[in-house]
């Protein structure tokens, strides 16, 4: 079971799934506020194609970047912010815990589930390397697998592979 260490360190939900429940609660069609500009839903285009291409708008921006995205939904949802914010929420540590301790292994899938492709070097390392200790040391077990965020072929690289393999 692969986790995503911030989420699970706030108790928040995952900024894309929080993302999504944020969208379905909008009037159609939706519109988002993304660094300044409005990104609006075309009049063909689906709820679900709208959320994939906010997302993957988002899933190489700076966390503040995608955090002042989120405020403006919540805004403009009111008060079914607090009910996505408290139904939504990511595993708690003392879950994966209660997981490991029954003999789940618990991988990591990043800190902050952006693509690490599109991340500076630095960043995409960093969510490899500090996600590894901070679930073990939570978890107290070893965490020995990595998931990368999004999967997809266009999501990750042979360095970033090697970078896995060595952390």
């Amino acid at each position: 079971f692969s986790i995503l260490a911030h989420y699970a360190q706030t108790g928040t939900p995952a900024w894309d799934w929080e993302m999504a429940c944020l969208l379905t609660a909008l009037p159609q069609p939706a519109r988002v506020k993304l660094d300044g500009s409005m990104l609006e839903q075309g009049r063909a285009e689906s709820p679900r194609a709208f959320l994939i291409r906010v997302i993957d708008q988002l899933k190489g921006a700076s966390t503040e970047l995608i955090e002042q995205t989120l405020q403006w939904l919540r805004g403009q949802v009111g008060g079914a912010a607090q009910r996505i914010a408290a139904e939504e929420r990511c595993l708690s540590w003392m879950q994966l815990r209660q997981m490991a301790r029954s003999g789940m292994e618990i991988g990591s899938h990043g800190l902050t589930h952006r693509s690490l492709v599109r991340l500076p070097h630095a960043e995409a390392i960093a969510e490899i390397r500090d996600s590894k200790p901070l679930i073990e040391s939570q978890v107290g077990a070893p965490c020995a697998h990595f998931a990368f965020p999004f999967g997809s072929l266009r999501d990750y690289n042979q360095t970033l592979i090697t970078e896995v393999q060595q952390a």
